[in-house]
């Protein structure tokens, strides 16, 4: 699963084809906004499944992602927490908002065992994505570089201290570098995984300028 904003075939055709060149027979869902016809006509044809969604932006960002400081309090006085993911849901960037789409997916499409979370415009399969999980369960992720902490890590430190402040970076200060961009995962875990994803976002003091790094990369 993954998500895509504004990418046109020659941008998808590296993921799109080596994922069906890889011998992968099973489902691909993509969440799309700001595709084009054509482009969409390009990934159904090669059995893609499309999902769409709105996602209005300023500057690649909804515009009330910048007002997060005065959100987040009022967020927090509704009781239930799907309340205020729905609430979340006009204001997060994208980069938080896609793993509440892949919850929100998996929880009414039962049917998946093993699930694979990816970027797309720089992800190129070379084989199967999936031979190598076997029958090990969990949720996977991988190293942005071999030993390199947070704490070491100039972005992701910063990223993380303006998120959840000094105390936050403090820590996790200690914790290996992985990327959130690929993210493999049996079911359950991986729906354990989403939520407290989405509980952690919900408990952040700044989102923007997070956000703002991620979409610079």
């Amino acid at each position: 699963m993954g998500a895509v904003r504004r990418l046109g075939v020659k941008e998808l055709q590296p993921f799109v084809e080596s994922l069906r060149a890889s011998g992968y027979q099973g489902d691909c869902v993509l969440f799309t906004t700001s595709v084009s016809a054509s482009t969409l006509r390009y990934l159904h044809d090669h059995k893609i499944r499309t999902i769409p969604f709105s996602y209005p932006a300023v500057r690649n960002h909804q515009p009330f992602l910048y007002g997060w400081k005065i959100w987040k309090p009022l967020l927090a006085l509704l009781p239930e927490q799907e309340t205020r993911l729905k609430l979340a849901r006009l204001v997060w960037d994208l980069f938080f908002l896609r793993f509440l789409f892949y919850r929100d997916y998996l929880r009414t499409h039962v049917g998946y065992s093993h699930i694979m979370l990816t970027d797309v415009r720089d992800v190129i399969f070379q084989a199967n994505p999936f031979i190598w999980m076997g029958q090990k369960q969990g949720v996977f992720c991988f190293e942005e570089a071999s030993g390199l902490t947070i704490g070491e890590s100039q972005a992701n430190s910063r990223m993380v201290r303006e998120v959840f402040g000094a105390n936050g970076l403090a820590q996790v200060s200690h914790r290996q570098v992985s990327c959130a961009g690929i993210t493999f995962g049996t079911r359950t875990s991986l729906l354990l995984y989403l939520q407290s994803f989405l509980h952690l976002a919900l408990q952040a003091m700044n989102l923007w300028p997070c956000s703002s790094i991620v979409t610079g990369k």
